[in-house]
């Protein structure tokens, strides 16, 4: 409901055609829709949190950008190339972003 479907209905229909495609399910799960839909509502808390006062902007942008980086490595089997190539940016800095955040490998290994 809350996303603006930038491609109007031809986006919407491939979604939900891929998604169909994809899922073994006989109902589609969350975790099964395409990423940009499943974090509008998240990305709508975030920024509601900052305009309120409740969340810094810089913690705020941490927060969006660590769950960014968790999505695209559960997505890719925590395969850090795979997630890189996901996220359009190179392994290295990947591995900067995931130190700096505070995504250390052997913690991903246990999720």
């Amino acid at each position: 409901m809350n996303y603006e479907w930038p491609g109007n209905i031809r986006e919407l229909e491939n979604s939900i055609e891929r998604v169909i495609a994809l899922t073994s399910n006989e109902y589609i799960q969350p975790e099964e829709l395409p990423i940009p839909l499943t974090n509008i509502s998240k990305i709508n808390g975030i920024r509601e949190s900052i305009l309120s006062g409740k969340v810094s902007f810089l913690e705020a942008e941490e927060e969006f950008e660590k769950g960014i980086i968790m999505d695209a490595l559960k997505k890719t089997n925590y395969v850090q190339s795979h997630a890189a190539e996901m996220l359009g940016i190179s392994r290295r800095i990947l591995k900067y972003k995931m130190d700096k955040l505070g995504i250390l490998q052997n913690s991903i290994e246990n999720i």
